[in-house]
């Protein structure tokens, strides 16, 4: 992007989010705060893009399957000292579906798994539902 576009949009999206003038962010703040600034407000605006255009789409899909193609659109200003966490190595023998499945698990320890899973899948069910019902039943 040119500099005299970025400029003109680092402006126009300081002054339509905090009412600020030209003269306030050109000459009153360090350029550290304008950018900073910047990329928060940007940030916002993808975020309530975000709610906005998920409502909607929500409101027009028809099918639980069409809900789940939704996607938002990305933040462009991530964090920068974020770091992903790191996937496990090893999955607890708990939760292992072939550790579940071995013929070395005892009885008690299969059931209790089973029940495990069980109220795990359930939550899940419950919780899709109230995210279903949310949109839906007023």
């Amino acid at each position: 992007m040119p500099k005299a576009d970025f400029l003109t949009s680092l402006i126009d999206t300081l002054s339509k989010r905090y009412g600020w003038s030209t003269k306030n962010i050109l000459e009153d703040m360090y350029w550290e705060e304008v950018y900073e600034m910047y990329e928060y407000a940007s940030n916002l605006e993808v975020i309530e893009r975000n709610e906005d255009m998920r409502f909607n789409y929500l409101l027009h899909a028809q099918t639980a399957k069409a809900l789940n193609n939704w996607r938002d659109l990305p933040i462009p200003f991530p964090d920068r000292n974020w770091i992903p966490p790191k996937k496990a190595d090893k999955v607890p023998i708990v939760f292992d579906k072939f550790k579940t499945k071995g013929s070395k698990m005892s009885a008690e320890k299969r059931a209790e798994v089973q029940k495990m899973i069980a109220r795990i899948k359930e939550t899940r069910r419950k919780a899709r539902e109230a995210q279903f019902g949310s949109y839906y039943d007023n």
